[in-house]
């Protein structure tokens, strides 16, 4: 079913709640930048800087290896919307010796891939700081076209052995089928996708749904895929582009936490009965 198209802004989220959990369930955090004007090449001399950059505040690259980006986009053919495939940009990738955290730097893209991730403030935003600011220094980007953050969350129980469950951690109104009489009880799997927008610039999708999950034995396990972006485009500027990411964080986790109960809220926090 498509999704609703709003002709005025929806409300703004409440603020979200900024105590840390003590059981995070965030299988991977993904921060993506593209840049405008950037160098024809990034070399392995640049990686080798921002390796020894990111090793001051405690991000050990193990391994830089070449990497390959290719750029994704719609045309549309007789009416048709049709993928297209830009060309491929070589880069740098940056990989811890555990593989917790991958940097990858291409001439007018930086992501970032941790798979340990704690909190913001103690696994995100330092090492995106000194990352940022050895792409200003070596890269020298005119600008920003488009900066995103995604958390995939893996809410598990193991006792899970049918979709409902999950009711009563996560929110009502997004379990759907999983609360439906006679399709619930024989339901194994379900995907939802919740588009969002918070202006022309500032979007989200949330995905969403119980999945069989293997590495529990066949318990079902719940995702909470929640990937926001700001296409506002403008000058390259550390502070900015942190503020911008800062934001897309505090909207992420304002998402996460609308999407789950009171009661699971404060499970995940570790708060006494």
């Amino acid at each position: 079913m498509p999704s609703e198209v709003r002709s005025e802004p929806p409300p703004r989220l409440d603020p979200p709640d900024r105590r840390p959990l003590e059981h995070p369930p965030v299988e991977l955090v993904i921060f993506e930048l593209l840049l405008l004007g950037g160098p024809p090449a990034v070399t392995s001399k640049d990686a080798l800087v921002i390796k020894r950059m990111l090793q001051a505040i405690g991000w050990h690259a193990e391994r830089v290896e070449p990497a390959q980006r290719r750029g994704l986009g719609l045309k549309v053919v007789d009416g048709e919307p049709e993928v297209v495939i830009g060309e491929e940009a070589s880069g740098w990738s940056l990989i811890a010796a555990d593989g917790s955290v991958t940097v990858s730097v291409f001439p007018a893209a930086v992501t970032a891939q941790i798979n340990n991730y704690r909190s913001w403030g103690q696994s995100l935003a330092p090492g995106l700081a000194i990352a940022l600011e050895a792409v200003g220094k070596i890269l020298d980007p005119s600008g920003v076209q488009r900066v995103g953050l995604r958390y995939v969350n893996r809410l598990v129980d193991r006792a899970a052995n049918e979709p409902g469950a999950w009711r009563g951690c996560v929110s009502t109104p997004l379990l759907g089928p999983v609360l439906h009489e006679v399709l619930g009880p024989v339901l194994v799997s379900a995907q939802q996708q919740v588009d969002l927008a918070w202006s022309t610039t500032e979007k989200g999708v949330l995905r969403h749904g119980p999945f069989k999950d293997g590495s529990l034995g066949g318990s079902l396990s719940y995702l909470l895929d929640i990937d926001i972006s700001d296409a506002g485009s403008g000058t390259f500027d550390t502070a900015r582009v942190l503020s911008v990411a800062d934001g897309l964080h505090l909207r992420a986790l304002s998402v996460f936490q609308a999407s789950l109960t009171s009661e699971y809220l404060a499970a995940l926090r570790g708060d006494e009965a």
